[in-house]
């Protein structure tokens, strides 16, 4: 099995890292790409890589990038510009240890509905984000790098699935390659998505007794397309997250078990063989 989106960098799960690489390993977990989401997290993920690598070998990949919370205005982050070129500057340092690009995307969740953000702040945020989002895909092209997007509205609001839709079909070139991280959109984008070679990762909301329309996108997607991830430490599956007497409350990687059984119920199949395609479709993505 593996995890498609973890957060080794974030805590609680960085403390906690040793004791879940373990646990993810004797429960067969087999690969597991380490995401960041800032110029700084770049950096840790290839550090726990260089921990580890002699322990778990072809275990840990990595991804760089910069999350498009970053530019929100109550971060007053506005030299997209020039993170990216430090970030070009990791990438280069490091090619054969980066796997792919990410996470990256748009984020109007806590923006657009912000009676204390005004309007300018607010289209300047939303121009950051997108040219993050642009400058992070020539990189994946230039470096021949999949890539791992991030796309969280507002609710009832559909703006960035369709701004990525747009942005990845003028700029991706019909070549880029990746995962939409954690989907939770609108059904009827789906087929766009999947035209855009896209994958779909999913993670314990499926299990949430809210995750009807995640497991709906689950049904409607094809199993050549899907990915196991956690986005750990968020997003504990429902027994975790409904069980008060644990002492560990947080997602890690393990957990991608929770997901494969919901998959394997959906789509009338064994667990086997959800692990068997899955892990297929990440080596295909991230190893190739």
């Amino acid at each position: 099995m593996h995890d498609s989106h973890v957060h080794l960098t974030t805590q609680p799960l960085l403390d906690y890292r040793e004791r879940a690489l373990e646990n993810f390993v004797k429960q067969g977990g087999k690969y597991l790409l380490s995401c960041a989401n800032d110029l700084e997290s770049s950096c840790k993920v290839l550090e726990i890589f260089e921990n580890y690598k002699l322990k778990y070998q072809d275990l840990i990949q990595n991804s760089i990038g910069i999350h498009p919370e970053t530019f929100h205005p109550d971060n007053q982050e506005r030299n997209v510009l020039d993170k990216i070129a430090h970030l070009k500057e990791i990438l280069e340092n490091n090619k054969k240890n980066i796997h792919a690009i990410g996470e990256t995307g748009l984020e109007y969740y806590n923006l657009l509905n912000r009676s204390d953000i005004d309007f300018d702040k607010r289209e300047e945020a939303i121009e950051n984000q997108k040219t993050s989002l642009r400058e992070h895909i020539k990189l994946a092209l230039e470096y021949n790098l999949p890539m791992t997007i991030h796309s969280r509205d507002e609710k009832d609001s559909d703006f960035c699935t369709k701004e990525i839709i747009n942005i990845i079909t003028t700029e991706g070139k019909v070549t880029l390659r990746g995962a939409m991280h954690s989907y939770v959109g609108e059904q009827k984008y789906l087929d766009q998505i999947l035209e855009l070679n896209l994958c779909i990762g999913f993670n314990g909301i499926i299990t949430y007794k809210s995750g009807d329309n995640v497991r709906r996108l689950l049904e409607k997607t094809p199993m050549e397309n899907i990915l196991l991830e956690t986005d750990a430490p968020f997003l504990p599956p429902q027994s975790v997250r409904s069980d008060k007497k644990r002492t560990i409350r947080f997602g890690q990687p393990a957990d991608v078990i929770e997901v494969a059984k919901v998959i394997a119920e959906i789509k009338n199949i064994k667990i086997e063989k959800v692990f068997k395609i899955t892990n297929e479709n990440y080596e295909r993505l991230f190893l190739n």
